[in-house]
């Protein structure tokens, strides 16, 4: 797993794609990330795995906005 060049307090915004074979975040630009997630959109579980996929990499987050999208604000609560 590879470390997030991201910083307590700040606000990303993603494009999710779900249902892939892997896990993979992609830094697009400044604040713009794309994540790939292996779960499909249904009860909440993509939502679960991308924290999941923050916290492994030293990052605890909060989705702010975008609970029901593939569009979400992610704003990084702890780095290390």
């Amino acid at each position: 797993m590879n470390k997030l060049n991201i910083e307590k307090n700040q606000i990303i915004e993603t494009t999710i794609i779900p249902n892939t074979k892997t896990q993979q975040i992609e830094e697009l630009a400044k604040n713009k990330y794309k994540i790939k997630i292996t779960e499909k959109p249904i009860k909440n579980k993509a939502n679960k795995e991308i924290i999941n996929i923050f916290k492994k990499r030293g990052c605890l987050v909060e989705i702010i906005k975008g609970q029901k999208s593939s569009k979400k604000k992610i704003r990084i609560i702890d780095s290390k």
